[in-house]
């Protein structure tokens, strides 16, 4: 098992609302960490994604987090990505690998 860890908001897209989807369809274990108390809503898709953009209608509503912190995530699905109230929070995902 490997950790691979993902900031959902980097670089140019810091002040938009939604993140680009990640791949996690390898994850054993998977762990998001809240910036700040502003509400976030993680979803996930099970669209297949790598030849084709996922779907608007493939993602379905996995938490919805209004606190800063860390949450544990259920795996099982292969896309997640974030939707953020505030740009200013940060939404990081560890996730342990199963190899």
């Amino acid at each position: 098992m490997y950790t691979r860890n993902h900031s959902f908001f980097t670089g140019l897209s810091s002040s938009m609302t939604t993140s680009a989807p990640m791949y996690v369809g390898d994850f054993q274990s998977l762990t998001v960490q809240f910036g700040s108390a502003s509400t976030v809503t993680l979803q996930g898709s099970n669209a297949d994604g790598f030849t084709a953009a996922i779907p608007e209608g493939t993602w379905s509503n996995l938490s919805v987090i209004a606190t800063a912190g860390i949450q544990k995530v259920e795996t099982g699905f292969r896309w997640m990505r974030a939707y953020r109230s505030q740009s200013t929070n940060t939404v990081t995902a560890y996730g342990q690998s199963r190899n």
